[in-house]
C-alpha cells in the first residue's frame, strides 16, 4: 500500500508552536535527535506492506531519508486538496493501488507494527474512507497531558487518530459533493457542525449513539461509505500542537531508544 504523509503547515505567530518553529515547518521540528517526519519515514521504511511514500507540504529538496520510493509534493494551501493531490500522484505511479494510507507528519511515536496494523484494517473491508478512533482511557493512560476533542458516545468516549485510509478512486471523484463541502466549511466550526447535522450532534451530546450508529448516521448525512475503526495504539494521538508535546515525545522516544526500540 502507498502512503500520503501530510507535512504542510508553518505555525503562525499566534500559534503555540511559533516559539519553537520561528517560521519553519512544523514537520521538521527536532524530536529526540531528528525531525518529527523522519521518525514517521523510518517507521514506513521498516513496514513490509508499504510500497511508496508521498510527502505533501515540504519543499522538494528537503533532506529526508526513506527506504521506500519517496515523492515530494508542494503544499496546495488546503488540507483536502493536499490529500487529493497525494492520492492522484500515487495513482500515476501505481495504477493498481486501490487504497492509500494517510498519516500526519507529527506522529514521531509511530512504529512499523502500527503501520502494518493500519494497512491490515484498511485492506480488510471495502469503504471510501477509513477513520481510526481511540478510546479516551487508552490515550490518557499515557499520562502525557495530551489535549484531544472527544466524542461522547453511548459505549465509549473516543477521539480521532491522526491516521486514515482512502479509496484511490474516491479521491479522483472530484464531482462528489463531499469534497466541495469539506473545502467550504474548513474555517468555520459552525458550518462544520451543520455539515454533520445538528440532529447527529444532539444525539452525541446526549450520549445516545454507539460508535456504529454514529458512523451510519454520518454516512447518511454526507453520502459516503466510511467506517470508524477502534484502534489499539494511543501513540497515534500523540501529535504535536504545543511545546509541551515536544517535551513529552522527546522523553518517550529517548526512553524507547534506550530500551532498544520497545
Amino acid at each position: 500500500m502507498d502512503v500520503i504523509v501530510m507535512a504542510g503547515g508553518v505555525p503562525g505567530q499566534k500559534d503555540a508552536l511559533y516559539a519553537v518553529t520561528q517560521g519553519g515547518y512544523k514537520a521538521m521540528l527536532e524530536v529526540a535527535g531528528k525531525p518529527m517526519i523522519q521518525w514517521v519515514l523510518d517507521a514506513l521504511s521498516e513496514s513490509p506492506s508499504i510500497q511508496r511514500v508521498a510527502v505533501v507540504g515540504l519543499p522538494p529538496l528537503t533532506a529526508l531519508d526513506c527506504e521506500k520510493p519517496l515523492i515530494m509534493l508542494a503544499n496546495t494551501g488546503e488540507i483536502v486538496e493536499n490529500v487529493r493531490a497525494g492520492a492522484v500522484e500515487l495513482a500515476k505511479h501505481n495504477p493498481d493501488g486501490a487504497k492509500v494510507l494517510i498519516l500526519s507528519a507529527d506522529l514521531p511515536a509511530l512504529k512499523a507494527e502500527m503501520v502494518e496494523w493500519l494497512v491490515g484494517q484498511i485492506e480488510a473491508s471495502d469503504h471510501d474512507l477509513y477513520g481510526f478512533v481511540l478510546n479516551r482511557k487508552s490515550v490518557e493512560a499515557f499520562n502525557c497531558g495530551e489535549q484531544r476533542v472527544y466524542a461522547h458516545l453511548k459505549d465509549a468516549e473516543v477521539c480521532l487518530a491522526d491516521a486514515a485510509g482512502l479509496l484511490t478512486t474516491f479521491a479522483n471523484r472530484v464531482e462528489h459533493p463531499l469534497w466541495q463541502k469539506l473545502i467550504e466549511v474548513r474555517q468555520s466550526p459552525t458550518r462544520q457542525a451543520a455539515l454533520l447535522g445538528y440532529d447527529v450532534l444532539f444525539l452525541l451530546m446526549l450520549r445516545q449513539l454507539k460508535l456504529k450508529e454514529a458512523e451510519a448516521a454520518i454516512n447518511r448525512r454526507l453520502g459516503v461509505n466510511a467506517t470508524a475503526i477502534p484502534c489499539p495504539y494511543p501513540e497515534l494521538a500523540l501529535d504535536v500542537d504545543r511545546p509541551r508535546d515536544l517535551e513529552v515525545l522527546n522523553d518517550l522516544l529517548i526512553k524507547r531508544t534506550a530500551m532498544g526500540g520497545d
